[in-house]
This record gives C-alpha cells, structure tokens and sequence, in this order.
C-alpha cells in the first residue's frame, strides 16, 4: 500500500477503534454494500476510508497524530520503534504497554 494511503489507513483504525472502545458510534463505511435482492457484494475501495463523512487522509494522520505527538518525536522516537518492532515480527497491540516505558 503506498505510504499516503497507509496513513490514512492507521488514522482511520484508530477512530474506529477508540468510537468502539467508548461506546460512541463513529460511522465507517461499511466493507460491504447490499445489491438488490439484498446480496452483499464488494466495492471497489477508495484510496481513503472516511469518518463521518470526512476523509482519512494522509493529510489528517500528519495533522492529527505526527503534529500533536510533535514531529521531531515521531520521527526520531515513536517511528523508528514502531519500524523495529514491526520487523521483529511484533504486533503493535503486543507492545504498546513495553514500548512507552522509556519515553517522556
């Protein structure tokens, strides 16, 4: 997947998920649309999923996670353990609690 869709990817999981975990519905659409006769069928899938009605775009990840994390910290620390961590085979939940400890 190219870089820019892959951050509007991970900005879009992660409403999701936090909507899901809160209890509050955030809208996705859905991974399926129904034909007439009711069967479901596969849509061609956009570049970037929505939120709301809102684009998740590569745009947004740089807006809403690099900046407020602040950019010479997600380049220089959380980027680089993220990439290690992901070549080791690891999946980001199996190591959100560890990786953090050392950071401030």
């Amino acid at each position: 997947m190219p870089a820019d869709q892959a951050k509007g990817r991970a900005v879009w999981i992660a409403k999701v998920v936090a909507g899901r975990r809160g209890g509050g519905a955030v809208p996705a659409e859905p991974a399926q649309k129904r034909r007439e006769g009711g069967a479901p069928h596969e849509e061609a899938e956009d570049k970037f999923r929505s939120v709301g009605g809102v684009p998740q775009t590569d745009a947004t990840f740089d807006k809403e996670i690099v900046d407020r994390m602040g950019s010479e910290f997600y380049h220089e620390v959380f980027h680089p353990a993220i990439k290690q961590v992901f070549k080791e085979g690891k999946r980001y939940e199996d190591i959100r609690d560890t990786i953090r400890k050392g950071w401030k």
